[in-house]
């Protein structure tokens, strides 16, 4: 469903103040970012007007003031004080999801909006299109971020996600994303779009269910931006959210395959046993005969006249003879071998004779110019391609039990650059015969991610990138654990057999007529991941830092053209190649490896671990960090702690193994009682309301079992709340008590008020948060025992304490010495944190200056 306008607009044109109907707001008009604006409620957005396209030249050329244009007349703008801040908005015609954020965005006063206009145009001026402009006061900003339900973020449009940006000049720490889901039948129908009110941090996400729930029930995919000023949310920007028309990986397949087997060949022949032993891809096929799978055949061309002959351009009639039965049943694959090097020459697909020489005589030379004595090493070694719906990378251990796959739609080189799935098979047993017998019973955990792009063939056999049309985007790339239990007992075959770890390829889903096997291991190597160097990618960037998007050659060119003095800024390089020639080229990543090393900056990869360019960048020494890694750490961890009864099944479906031990009588209160406190400081450490509602849910649950255990109704519960909630009143009007004051005979005054009350009766006071930070005290004493004097340092914390505190004390130690006592003069760093039930103190003590040559 499409948005369509809810509130008329205010355009300030060269002529006149105009007031635009609904019918009349139309992106042309007014640009993406108004007409976004337009459609949504307009309570949840500051009030806003639009400078068309033309009116902006004028104002800047002839230095106009927007009074002169009829600003006044707008009643929200009226109001306003003269020294109000503005924000002047770029609002371009052009300026879709797929731009947004290229454009720009100043504050001003009217009385300047000539120069910021200028300013503003002189940064856009690259746009072609037309770029009208938002003008609205500006807001305190709090903190700010988007709510989204994109595609990318989730399946379906009922789930949204809150993200918060880091604010530059922010003390506190960016609270995490928030995920929560929209359900008619739990949340109802919207009863309309009241103002956005919203008092706290942890409120946010409270405030923002409306306009998730409104978009839910518009059925629509919307990017909105958000600001919180301390008061309540506001929208300020909207962007409807438009699906990628993309690609079924199963369209890409053929219908069928060609029976074809090439004979009678002049120049290339089937390979032999002699060169299965001498050439490492061709020996891989050997190993994969003797666990049971049947490959392809493979011709080989080793006869350096041939190859020159080629390369020249210019082959001998029998050679094309050659060629066209090898190019009858599929396209061939040209492969080369004989040299001890990741990522060696390999064609696409090629579909006649002439495509072959083509990749010889132009393609392969300029590859051939970095390999040292090609010409006494290198063979040829040519296949027909091998159709299949995905490919994946298993990896493992000899003697480990967990096997490790990631899987794509489409060839192996998607793997090395987009998101793909993850997969961890526990085969359950060190010994791998009896996991085999225990087959059955393998764990499997399991990531499917959002894949919005992979590698494969077009219709002319050119291997190029594909967008991934729905359902396909989410839709897990080996679904069948059938599948995932294949993969498992084969690699760590592999991996018995040569006794080293090892990464395996495979194609998935290949078509039937080109093999009898659905799944077919293809190339196998020794692992030489450096798991110790393993880093995720942080969800979220550091204020100063300066990430560069890498996706063509022209990127590439410019980012490596680029002044020297910008070098520094450049903090990390996101690397998502669209172009064939940057996504399966070894110098590209060498070259790109030593330019991040150079300066520092950290390569970020979706890609997989297991990939060849993962390899490559790792061994080249530059930080390589993933997105989304999957699987990275294995940790013990201890909790001897009470948890809900099917916490450890649910462990164990995962695959972990869990240590149990069941307690009863007084031992289990006390531990709920305990479990009660730990959940009650998680509630205090939530940071959004939905967090809020699961850790109340939490500690609710804890009562129910200790008036369970107890043997006491939750109604009486229930009555004793009510009664002191008539005594004593609740917590509804957050009165503070900062402390009493009893009167005294000999005070000279009384500090009690007279009204009989502790709050005045003008209203209370809003305290600020600092006004409320716990009270922590320290105390020093000092005693003889034995004859010996202690000092005593004693510190008074409460245990809801929040973040970290600092504290400093000074004190003396008294050391008695042959010529008398000697004191010496300390400084003690206090450090007091808590996370969640645990409080961590942590004291340094550092000698005076002066005292430093006595000690």
């Amino acid at each position: 469903m499409a948005l369509t306008p809810v509130q008329p607009l205010y355009l300030i044109t060269a002529v006149k103040l105009i007031t635009l109907d609904l019918p009349e707001v139309t992106i042309n008009k007014v640009g993406h970012k108004a007409f976004g604006l337009s459609t949504i409620p307009p309570t949840w957005t500051p009030p806003f007007c639009v400078i068309d396209h033309d009116t902006a030249l004028k104002i800047v050329k002839e230095k106009l003031q927007l009074d002169s244009l009829g600003l006044k007349q707008i009643p929200w703008l009226a109001e306003l004080p003269e020294n109000q801040e503005f924000i002047l908005r770029s609002s371009a015609t052009n300026e879709t999801m797929d731009e947004r954020g290229h454009l720009v965005s100043k504050s001003t006063q009217l009385s300047e909006i000539s120069l910021v206009l200028e300013a503003c145009l002189n940064e856009t001026k690259h746009n072609s299109h037309p770029i009208h402009w938002i003008l609205q006061p500006a807001l305190k900003t709090e903190l700010r971020g988007h709510l989204s339900n994109e595609r990318r973020i989730t399946k379906f449009k009922r789930d949204w996600m809150v993200e918060f940006d880091i604010l530059d000049d922010s003390k506190i720490a960016t609270p995490a994303p928030i995920r929560f889901g929209i359900r008619q039948w739990r949340d109802g129908t919207s009863l309309g779009a009241t103002h956005l009110e919203c008092a706290s941090r942890t409120g946010i996400d409270g405030a923002l269910r409306q306009p998730a729930q409104w978009a839910t029930e518009q059925k629509v995919v919307l990017h909105f931006e958000w600001v919180w000023d301390g008061k309540a949310v506001w929208i300020v920007q909207a962007d409807p959210c438009t699906t990628n028309i993309g690609v079924n990986p199963n369209s890409l397949l053929p219908k069928s395959v060609k029976q074809v087997k090439s004979t009678s060949l002049q120049h290339f022949r089937e390979v032999t046993e002699a060169d299965i032993a001498k050439y490492r891809k061709l020996g891989n096929t050997k190993l994969y005969s003797e666990l049971g799978y049947e490959p392809p055949p493979f011709y080989i061309i080793e006869d350096l006249s041939i190859i020159e002959e080629l390369i020249k351009g210019n082959p001998r009639e029998s050679i094309l003879e050659d060629l066209a039965k090898l190019t009858a049943k599929e396209p061939l694959v040209v492969r080369s071998d004989g040299i001890e090097m990741q990522m060696l020459p390999r064609s696409d697909g090629l579909y006649t004779p002439a495509d072959v020489v083509d990749w010889f005589s132009k393609t392969l030379p300029e590859k051939l110019q970095k390999i040292t004595d090609w010409k006494e090493n290198l063979v040829f070694i040519c296949h027909n391609f091998l159709p299949a719906l995905a490919s994946a990378w298993s990896m493992v251990e000899p003697g480990k039990r967990v096997v490790r796959v990631e899987a794509l739609w489409g060839i192996p080189e998607g793997m090395y650059w987009y998101s793909h799935d993850a997969y961890e098979i526990d085969t359950g047993e060190i010994n791998l015969q009896d996991a085999i017998k225990n087959k059955n019973k393998f764990r499997y955990t399991k990531r499917a991610r959002y894949k919005d792009l992979f590698v494969a063939p077009d219709k002319q056999g050119n291997w190029c990138t594909h967008r991934t049309c729905i359902p396909y985007d989410w839709k897990s790339t080996i679904s069948d654990d059938a599948q995932l239990q294949e993969i498992a007992i084969t690699t760590r075959k592999i991996a018995e057999k040569l006794n080293v770890p090892v990464n395996v390829m495979w194609f998935i889903g290949v078509h039937k007529d080109a093999s009898s096997h659905s799944n077919l291991p293809w190339y196998h190597e020794m692992s030489m991941l450096d798991k110790t160097a393993l880093r995720v990618a942080p969800r979220f960037k550091q204020a100063d830092s300066r990430t560069i998007e890498l996706h063509t050659l022209s990127d590439w060119e410019k980012l490596q053209s680029r002044p020297v003095a910008e070098h520094q800024l450049i903090k990390r390089i996101s690397v998502s190649p669209r172009e064939s020639n940057l996504i399966r080229d070894k110098d590209f990543l060498e070259l790109l490896a030593a330019f991040a090393k150079e300066r520092n900056a950290v390569i970020e990869l979706q890609g997989g671990v297991l990939s060849h360019a993962f390899y490559i960048l790792q061994k080249a020494g530059c930080a390589v960090e993933i997105v989304d890694l999957f699987g990275a750490t294995e940790e013990s961890l201890v909790f001897r702690k009470v948890v809900r009864d099917k916490i450890p099944d649910t462990i164990i479906q995962k695959g972990e193994s869990v240590s149990l031990l069941q307690i009863k009588g007084d031992q289990l209160v006390g531990a709920l009682k305990s479990k009660l406190i730990e959940e009650a400081l998680e509630v205090l450490d939530a940071k959004s309301t939905a967090d809020t509602v699961e850790e109340l849910a939490d500690v609710l649950e804890v009562i129910h079992a200790i008036s369970h255990h107890l043997k006491v109704s939750m109604k009486s519960i229930e009555d004793a709340r009510k009664v002191k909630l008539e005594k004593r009143g609740g917590f509804k009007e957050g009165k503070v008590l900062v402390k009493t004051s009893a009167p005294s005979s000999l005070s000279e005054y009384s500090s009690m008020p007279t009204s009989g009350t502790l709050f005045p009766e003008e209203g209370i006071i809003i305290a600020s948060p600092v006004s409320l930070e716990p009270e922590i005290s320290l105390h020093q004493d000092e005693r003889e025992v034995n004859g010996v004097k202690q000092r005593i340092l004693e510190i008074e914390l409460p245990t809801v304490l929040d973040g970290i505190v600092n504290r400093t004390s000074d004190f003396e130690l008294t050391i008695n010495s042959p010529n008398g006592p000697i004191v010496n003069s300390f400084t003690g760093e206090w450090s007091i944190a808590r996370k969640k039930s645990e409080l961590k103190v942590r004291l340094v003590l550092s000698p005076y200056p002066e005292q430093k040559k006595l000690l």
